[in-house]
């Protein structure tokens, strides 16, 4: 029987304007190349690292949710302890804290539907010190799925509805305080819009995912996912693309392995090792690995994170029947185990709700009846619980490292 945590998962899915369990799966046979159809090639200069990561969190933001209403919880590490429900949230609620703004203020951004950026104070109970509109006349929602920093302060919003990238200060009153768009019409597929998700700041240079999915038939791919630049200084679009391997990045982490912070890992249907200097993809741990352990459509990795040496991965993914989410190891670039290896299951999660710090995994769980935040002892082989799930307040949607 298919638990009841799958009705979430489809929900995030539709919110996230993708198609829910298709049939029957289609695989994945992405290949890298800049592609006949756009021959200009990496441009960007990256001139510092990617904001990303904080390496030595204080604690975790968690987006909660019971698909009626929303709140926001924290997790504190040092002792670990939980606070549920310290603001209210939304039920397509992402939380976000580029270490370059400080530990003062999470963000979190409200999507489908919602269209709205909403700004907590952390040295004030998390009290709400700002909403900023996101939305706008193109469609029915803009459906904003990421921000990240600019070296200026402003923050750079991606949108997944309509084909734009925009620019906030979150300084201005809410109601003037997105100031600029740029537009990505040009990088579109037939529908009009790439579909952008993703937004990582690197010195000057945003890099911003493309999913480009067609919108009039079903949300299917046409081509391959992207990796596309903008100077955050100008505002504008840098020539060249980087085209992932797999399809549907489901989340992008800093790669620990290089000191300058200038790589990128990103979970597809395995892990990839982006360059960035030189504009390259290469697999850290090849989707045939994954598939080898039954990870082998793009709707399955769900969320990952990476030990402080970048030299072991932790996979969260939903089995092929999404019955159950399972958590996995792999060693990166051939290391052992060098197929993911399952050392937890019996989970259900919709969004990313994976975080490793030091020593321990923290993992947000809806299953039903038992949902909450978990701990898992790296230390040990393998890793193994600390203790039971710890309530959370309604049951977890996502969550962020806080500095």
């Amino acid at each position: 029987m298919r638990r009841i945590g799958l009705v979430p998962a489809c929900v995030a899915a539709f919110t996230a304007a993708t198609a829910c369990l298709p049939a029957p799966l289609d695989r994945a046979t992405g290949t890298a190349g800049t592609g006949d159809d756009d021959p200009d090639v990496w441009s960007a200069e990256i001139d510092g690292p990617c904001d990303l990561d904080p390496p030595a969190p204080s604690g975790l933001a968690v987006t909660t949710t019971d698909f009626a209403t929303g709140a926001v919880s924290i997790a504190r590490l040092d002792p670990f302890e939980v606070s549920a429900d310290v603001a209210l949230g939304s039920t397509d609620a992402i939380p976000f804290a580029p270490p370059s703004l400080g530990d003062r203020y999470l963000y979190v951004v409200h999507r489908y539907m919602y269209d709205r950026l909403e700004i907590l104070d952390r040295e004030d109970g998390y009290a709400s010190v700002a909403e900023i509109p996101l939305a706008d006349s193109q469609g029915p929602s803009t459906n904003p799925h990421a921000i990240a920093a600019g070296p200026d302060g402003k923050l750079f919003v991606t949108f997944f509805g309509i084909p734009a990238v925009g620019v906030v200060d979150p300084s201005a009153p809410a109601a003037v305080a997105w100031e600029d768009r740029i537009d990505l019409s040009a990088l579109a597929d037939e529908d009009g819009n790439p579909e952008a998700s993703h937004a990582v700041a690197c010195g000057s240079v945003l890099v911003v995912s493309l999913g480009r999915l067609d919108a009039d038939a079903g949300f299917a791919p046409r081509g391959e996912d992207r990796l596309v630049a903008i100077d955050m200084t100008t505002r504008t679009l840098l020539p060249g693309r980087i085209d992932l391997l797999g399809p549907f990045p489901k989340q992008i982490r800093r790669d620990p392995s290089d000191p300058t912070g200038r790589t990128l890992l990103v979970l597809t249907t395995g892990i990839e090792r982006i360059d960035l200097t030189t504009g390259t993809a290469a697999w850290a741990v090849p989707d045939t690995a994954f598939a080898q352990a039954g990870i082998d459509h793009r709707f399955l990795p769900q969320s990952f994170d990476v030990d402080a040496s970048g030299e072991m991965a932790y996979v969260a993914a939903y089995t092929e029947d999404f019955d159950e989410v399972r958590l996995h190891r792999v060693g990166l670039d051939g290391a052992t185990p060098a197929i993911p290896e399952v050392f937890a299951t019996g989970f259900d999660s919709v969004e990313r709700t994976l975080e490793v710090a030091g020593d321990v995994l923290y993992y947000g769980s809806t299953n039903p009846g038992a949902f909450g935040l978990l701990r898992f002892d790296l230390r040990t082989d393998p890793p193994v619980p600390m203790g039971e799930a710890v309530s959370t307040g309604l049951p977890p949607y996502a969550l962020v490292a806080l500095p």
